[in-house]
């Protein structure tokens, strides 16, 4: 018995030996694992990320005719986001040219106040770009017009527009056709007005009754 155990004492130690090396490779093997491997990667459910919110206001109000951006596109400074209708702004334009067409007819007109003849030319010649002005406004409220049409027109069936709305805006552009050809009529007629008012100033005419003598 005595040497039985003994014997069996002797083989616990080898049998000891393998399970505590196993351990160690074991812990070393996970070791390395965590270092080289697995510290580079971390996953979650439950993560945030910090970032800026810049809002984006335009200067002035319009329909939005172009979106040059798409959603999570990362953009540069200065870059084109988007692009508003610009016929509010060019009829704006028109109209202001016009008013100061039409002052600068008043002004011109006071002036001309000492020579009848002059200042009936001169008055007729500051028609042309008043008329001219007048001309630029109708043809940017067609274009506007039409637009408008255009749009109504690509929904028409769809449900998105109504026939009311959609007669609303064929209205709109034949009244703004109408104001065009207003406006051209108006044109010409103040260059007429302009040349005819110059012809008259090569007239020579009496100031009173008499005779003519060389």
């Amino acid at each position: 018995d005595g040497a039985e155990s003994v014997i069996d004492s002797r083989k616990r130690k080898p049998l000891l030996m393998a399970v505590l090396l196993a351990v160690v490779v074991i812990g070393l093997v996970y070791f390395l694992y965590t270092v080289l491997i697995g510290g580079r990667s971390v996953s979650t459910d439950n993560a945030y990320v910090a970032g800026d919110v810049a809002p984006i206001t335009p200067l002035t109000q319009g329909q939005i005719v172009e979106v040059a951006v798409i959603n999570t596109q990362p953009v540069k400074k200065g870059q084109l986001l988007l692009r508003l209708d610009g016929a509010d702004q060019r009829i704006a334009v028109a109209e202001a040219e016009a008013n100061l067409a039409m002052a600068q007819r008043r002004y011109t007109q006071d002036r001309a106040q000492g020579s009848a003849a002059g200042a009936s030319a001169q008055a007729k010649e500051a028609g042309v770009p008043e008329a001219l002005a007048r001309l630029s406004a109708a043809k940017s409220s067609l274009e506007r017009a039409r637009i408008e049409y255009q749009r109504r027109a690509s929904l028409d069936g769809s449900g998105a527009v109504s026939g009311e709305e959609l007669t609303v805006a064929r209205n709109g552009l034949t009244a703004a056709q109408a104001a065009v050809q207003q406006a051209e009529a108006g044109v010409s007629q103040a260059r007429a007005d302009a040349a005819s008012a110059r012809e008259q100033e090569t007239a020579t005419r009496a100031a009173t009754q008499g005779l003519a003598v060389n």
